[in-house]
């Protein structure tokens, strides 16, 4: 979903450099950290893979779904910031949701709120810490999570708890795409910034594509100046820097049986009043359709229909 949270750890501030009669407000957009302070985030993954085979002749219908949902709330504080800017941030985890299916049979159903999941062994992650450095261009530049992967080692759990810790699912939390162009620039309202990244993991089809990220405006939210940044991406012929992904990591040639179109939007939320992040998301959906209508269906008789969908998604939301 591809589609990013660090601004969790650190506090993000985007400063409005000032709006002089008859222009745009402009904003300089960077990552700034504060030792000592805290705040409490919840991040949200989804990898969904959808199939639904209509044949109306025979009067059937198969439905499957693949997914992995996951929710982590944890509280992060800024305990050091060198030279640089850059912030070491040490991260507590404070609840855990994990829904996981294959082809409609559940895997992995656990809510660390629930009482009845006491006793899995994924709450055994509540409470743990791990540290992670953030630069001002909202990167991980190094992270410790070894501790924290000791709690959880064995089963579909430990598995669940190793991607959850290893540098995948750290960068995934805490990252944050949409200002890696343009950190340290005076952005002005309506300018874009464009950025070509690789299809994320497990989506039917390998691609890159070319996002566009625009400073829509600067609003007032409950009284503070809040910068609205949008993304919206296309298919890109250029490939990603670094890619890797090959056709046979997909559908391969089957591909070209389908008709494809793809969704794949964002939005970024800064609070230029306090420079914290209120919300942030991406979303891919990419959906393939093929019709064929059986040799020896009645004239009149509506076509099969595979549809086949996969969603990437990661939303962060500030609690407190």
């Amino acid at each position: 979903m591809s589609g990013k949270a660090c601004l969790m750890a650190a506090t993000v501030a985007m400063v409005l450099l000032g709006v002089i009669s008859g222009c745009s407000p402009s904003a300089r957009v960077s990552l700034q950290f504060t030792p000592n302070t805290t705040a409490s985030y919840e991040v949200t993954t989804e990898v969904t893979k959808d199939f639904r085979f209509e044949q109306p002749t025979v009067d059937k219908l198969r439905e499957e779904q693949t997914q992995t949902l996951i929710r982590m709330g944890f509280t992060q504080t800024v305990t050091d910031v060198d030279s640089q800017g850059v912030a070491t941030c040490d991260v507590r985890i404070d609840s855990l949701a994990i829904t996981m299916t294959n082809k409609n049979e559940e895997r992995l159903v656990f809510d660390s709120t629930n009482e009845a999941h006491r006793t899995n062994p994924l709450m055994k992650l509540i409470g743990q810490h791990y540290t992670v450095q953030m630069s001002p261009d909202g990167k991980v530049v190094g992270f410790d999570s070894e501790a924290a992967k000791k709690a959880v080692t064995t089963g579909v759990e430990g598995q669940v708890a190793k991607r959850l810790l290893e540098e995948v699912g750290i960068r995934e939390r805490h990252e944050i795409p949409a200002i890696w162009d343009i950190v340290g620039q005076t952005v002005a309202s309506k300018k874009t910034w464009k950025q070509v990244v690789p299809s994320p993991p497990g989506a039917l089809e390998p691609k890159s594509y070319e996002k566009v990220y625009t400073l829509k405006g600067i609003e007032t939210k409950n009284g503070h100046s809040v910068a609205v940044i949008e993304m919206k991406a296309m298919e890109s012929a250029e490939p990603a820097p670094g890619q890797t992904q090959s056709a046979a990591s997909g559908m391969g040639f089957f591909a070209k049986m389908f008709d494809s179109q793809d969704d794949y939007t964002g939005k970024l939320l800064l609070d230029l009043s306090s420079g914290e992040v209120l919300e942030y998301n991406e979303t891919l959906v990419s959906t393939y359709l093929a019709k064929d209508t059986p040799a020896n269906a009645p004239p009149a008789a509506e076509p099969d229909t595979l549809t086949m969908r996969f969603t990437h998604r990661i939303a962060m939301k500030k609690l407190n």
